[in-house]
Parts: C-alpha cells; sequence; structure tokens
C-alpha cells in the first residue's frame, strides 16, 4: 500500500478533492468548508491487485471512498487466499464514488465483519475515524447530513442483499 498525504498536495490538488468528494454520496448536501475538513484530514491511499484493505476479524480504523479501480467483499469465512477459487463468494463491489468501512466509524472498535479486496490496482481516499469525529462533533448539520447519508448507502445495500 501507498499513501500519500492530502495536505502537503498543491492547493489545486486538494481543491479537486473537494470538488470530488461533493459528488461522493456520503458528502452529499455539505458546503465547500465543510468538504475541504474533511479534504485535509484525509489521506489517498493506492493498493495493488489481490491487496486487502478490511481484513475480516481487524477493527478498522477508516471508512474509504473509492477514487479509481474495483474493490469486492469476501464472503465471511472466505480469505484472500483463496482469491480465485470457485467456492470464494464476493458479496458486493465497489467502484469509484463508492465508499466502505462506515462502520469503523458510526460503531468505533467492532471488527470488520468481512474482508474487502482490490482487484485491480486501486486508490481510495481513506478518512480516520478521529478526524471524522472531530469534524462531525464540531456542528451538528454536519453530523445529521453525513450520518443520514451513512444511513441511506446502508439501508440501500441491506436492500440490495435482501432481494
Amino acid at each position: 500500500m501507498t499513501v500519500s498525504l492530502l495536505s502537503p498536495q498543491p492547493d489545486s490538488y486538494a481543491n479537486s478533492m473537494v470538488e470530488w468528494l461533493g459528488h461522493s454520496p456520503v458528502f452529499d448536501g455539505l458546503g465547500p468548508d465543510s468538504l475541504s475538513a474533511f479534504a485535509r484530514c484525509s489521506e489517498v491511499r493506492s493498493y495493488a491487485a489481490l491487496e486487502e484493505v478490511l481484513v475480516e476479524g481487524t477493527t478498522p480504523e477508516c471508512m474509504y471512498i473509492v477514487l479509481s479501480g474495483r474493490f469486492i467483499v469476501l464472503l465471511p469465512g472466505d480469505r484472500l487466499a483463496r482469491y480465485g477459487d470457485s467456492a470464494m463468494v464476493s458479496l458486493d463491489s465497489y467502484v469509484s464514488g463508492d465508499s466502505f468501512g462506515e462502520q469503523a466509524l458510526i460503531e468505533g472498535g467492532s471488527p470488520a465483519v468481512a474482508s474487502v479486496v482490490a482487484t485491480e490496482p486501486s486508490e481510495v481516499l481513506a478518512i480516520d475515524r478521529v478526524s471524522f469525529d472531530h469534524i462531525v462533533g464540531s456542528e451538528s448539520r454536519i453530523a445529521q447530513v453525513v450520518f443520514r447519508n451513512l444511513f441511506d448507502i446502508q439501508t440501500r445495500r441491506l436492500a440490495a442483499i435482501s432481494s
């Protein structure tokens, strides 16, 4: 995994991240100042094909928003070593604009119930729990908007799984 912090990047790069975050369903309805706060505390992480981002049973510390590439969620109990095995089942996939790992922010301290692996070279924007808590705790409107969006995302995912 390769990591690059957004803060040392040129302003034009940070501004493009703010614009990009504005198109993410997680941050839908937030203004530029709120988006900028999330962009400043985020980092871009790069993953190689078959690299795990979330590992079942470990405690994730970040939420991830896909910038590029593709990730799959493995059925609990399936491990990366079995990737490509016909017995392995993918529960969901994530592409540019999608988010995953939200439970790390909502439930803090709960272990991941499934693994997420990159299927090709991919990049995500990672937002850690401490920074997330600080930003949503700074203004109730930010918290209301983001948690409503996260609730809507989770509801859609559950509906898709159950249908």
